[in-house]
């Protein structure tokens, strides 16, 4: 599964959610469609997931939060994701 999908289904089993165009729009930061595209689902952009792990800490899944980033990281230290690299400002960690 990939990590959208099951970023997806556990914000949807916790109720944070109704449905995939309110996760691409409120969650991703996207298009309504953004989750459901097949390039983008499989690939998404590191501002996609950026925004995804800034609102899964606003909304106090932290867990998810982590795993988000941690892929995030993983993709840019190993060169998996090729397009633009992320600016400090970015990636910049919102204060509680």
């Amino acid at each position: 599964m990939h990590l959208l999908e099951s970023i997806y289904n556990e914000v949807h089993a916790r109720g944070l959610v109704a449905s995939r165009r309110g996760f691409s729009r409120d969650f991703l930061g996207k298009a309504h469609n953004y989750a459901t595209a097949g390039k983008t689902r499989n690939r998404p952009s590191p501002d996609a997931l950026v925004s995804l792990a800034r609102r899964l800490v606003e909304v106090g899944a932290s867990d998810l939060a982590r795993r988000v980033m941690t892929s995030l990281l993983a993709q840019n230290a190993t060169g998996i994701y090729d397009g633009p690299r992320l600016s400090k400002s970015a990636v910049a960690v919102p204060e509680q």
